[in-house]
């Protein structure tokens, strides 16, 4: 018996995300949270610089790298990934601000359609909207990245099906139990 597998599946939706701070923001902010909505579940994500505590499938929070004030002035330097299940045609994610007191002082809500071809003039923003509460100083947006989603953030591991063949064999060990053994191609990894 062979089986071939004649499709490619979208292993995630890699998100990267862009926050802003204005220069002159009165406000402290001391970390940021996402978390996954409607459905929708996280299943890696990638703080860069900064130091990240996930509690996947729900949430990331992300806090500076000198556990400071996010820093303000313009959009903040720095390469913030989400990876999400492919489960949910559009992608839920609830950005939450969180000030010096541990209380949110601004909330955002992205919903990105990750099945979606994208065009390279494409306005990102527009699928940022706004919540209470508010800050007009701080802002948001989500990119979907493309060539980011045969990993899902893990190196080391591939989540993405790829064409494969493989043989069987069966050996019968007594009247009531058999041995399958499955042999892929060389050099693939078994999972």
């Amino acid at each position: 018996m062979e089986v071939h597998c004649e499709t490619a599946t979208q292993s995630c939706c890699p998100l990267s995300l862009h926050f802003s701070n204005a220069p002159n923001n009165p406000n402290k902010y001391k970390y940021v949270e996402v978390s996954a909505t409607g459905g929708c579940e996280i299943i890696n994500a990638d703080p860069d610089n900064w130091i990240q505590a996930p509690s996947f499938p729900n949430s990331v929070r992300w806090y500076p790298p000198d556990k400071g004030n996010i820093p303000a002035g313009e959009t903040i330097d720095n390469d913030f990934m989400v990876y999400l299940s492919p489960n949910q045609p559009v992608q839920h994610l609830t950005v939450k601000w969180y000030d010096q007191l541990n209380k949110v002082a601004c909330t955002q809500l992205i919903d990105l359609p990750c099945n979606k071809v994208f065009s390279p003039e494409e306005d990102w923003t527009a699928y940022t909207s706004l919540a209470a509460p508010f800050d007009p100083s701080v802002f948001v947006f989500a990119v979907k990245e493309e060539e980011e989603d045969t990993d899902c953030g893990e190196d080391e591991n591939d989540f993405k099906t790829h064409d494969c063949e493989f043989t069987y064999k069966i050996e019968c060990t007594n009247s009531t139990k058999y041995k399958l053994s499955l042999t892929g191609p060389d050099g693939h990894n078994i999972y």
